[in-house]
């Protein structure tokens, strides 16, 4: 699958939102379809955008509550959140970009809902609004209906021609009797009450929660997107939301601390993922002591995920490394396993993978005690 960006055909733009192969741009309002959809999704393409334990986690919680559209809301108090995701702990800074990773993916399809505005200074989405006389800048205005007296001319708010219960003209004292024929009556006029100014649509002027100031023009517009489960990658879902409870039991029963997706950092300073890290330790600053790596394909696996975990495993710096691979790899990538010393583990069969795995982790827990005694 390719991940360019699907383009419109009329104008160009990369502004597009679509569902089940339909693309609408937003710029020009051309619809179109595309044959780049997730109908030939694999798991390795799928793999590519959603390694990180954040989007795992929103996965999770798609599978394990039926999720069909993952809908946004706006708060004043809390900005943009989405509420069928706020008990997986993530901040909207954590969703957001997992949301737009799975969309990347094809996993989930981005809708245009809605959008909110922002300083352009400090990118707050708390503001209030404030009308300026256009004319003078004052603050000082007054809202009200205006009458206009067409014998005289005089034009003023409804309740300074209010007198003893009838419409009387404070220009010259003559009673408004029929509007339409003798007054006319607009709503919604502004007054400046510095310079007299009467205002059919005052200045807009914006002040955020960090008293920065700024016009109408100067605003931030921010999309506000939905996402909806594609159905044709939920076969994909349910493939990439394994249980492996039972392996971070295991370690936990053999007296180890767990972590699973766990996110590592590198002597280069790189963050790595792993699917589950165990330490002997609760000191989760320090490199795991051993590591567990799932890797899910609909073919046998080649020899780069052997050189990409060879290179996580010398930047974070663990010893023990065990990678479990379903359905198998290939014969060049179990030479490289051995020259490395990562120890893998193949199976067709996903519950009997997990067993070797927790079989192997007794292993590990053995040799890490007995590096302890010597």
């Amino acid at each position: 699958m390719s991940t360019e960006v699907i383009r419109c055909p009329r104008c160009g733009s990369g502004n597009i939102v679509g569902y089940r192969g339909s693309y609408e741009c937003m710029n020009c309002r051309q619809v179109f379809t595309s044959s780049k959809i997730s109908e030939n999704l694999t798991i390795e393409e799928a793999t590519a955008f959603i390694g990180r334990s954040n989007v795992q986690k929103i996965l999770h919680k798609i599978k394990d509550s039926s999720i069909e559209v993952i809908e946004p809301k706006f708060t004043y108090g809390e900005g943009v959140e989405y509420p069928k995701l706020r008990e997986i702990g993530l901040s909207i800074q954590a969703v957001e970009p997992a949301l737009e990773d799975l969309s990347k993916s094809e996993i989930l399809v981005k809708e245009a809902s809605s959008n909110i505005i922002l300083c352009p200074i400090c990118y707050s989405h708390k503001l209030s609004l404030q009308l300026v006389c256009s004319v003078c800048g004052s603050l000082n205005l007054e809202k009200g209906q205006v009458l206009e007296h067409l014998t005289c001319g005089y034009i003023g708010f409804e309740k300074d021609f209010q007198k003893d219960g009838r419409l009387i003209c404070p220009k010259c004292r003559k009673p408004l009797k029929a509007l339409g024929v003798d007054y006319k009556r607009q709503k919604n006029v502004y007054k400046c009450l510095d310079c007299r100014s009467l205002l059919p649509l005052p200045e807009r002027r914006y002040i955020c929660e960090n008293s920065h100031t700024f016009k109408e023009e100067e605003i931030i517009l921010k999309k506000i997107y939905r996402y909806r489960v594609n159905p044709a990658a939920k076969n994909i879902i349910e493939q990439l939301t394994i249980d492996l409870r039972p392996i971070l039991v295991e370690g936990i029963k053999l007296g180890l601390y767990v972590r699973s997706p766990a996110t590592v950092t590198g002597r280069s300073g790189v963050e790595h993922e792993f699917s589950i890290a165990f330490w002997k330790d609760v000191k989760y600053m320090n490199a795991p002591d051993a590591v567990v790596e799932i890797q899910l394909s609909d073919e046998t696996v080649n020899e780069m995920i052997i050189l990409a975990l060879y290179a996580k495993m010398i930047d974070v710096g663990v010893k023990k490394v065990i990678l479990a691979v379903l359905p198998e790899l290939s014969e060049e990538a179990r030479k490289l396993a051995r020259i490395y010393g990562i120890k893998v583990i193949e199976s067709r069969d996903f519950n009997k993978l997990i067993e070797e795995v927790k079989k192997n982790l007794k292993d590990v827990v053995a040799t890490l005690k007995a590096s302890e005694t010597l």
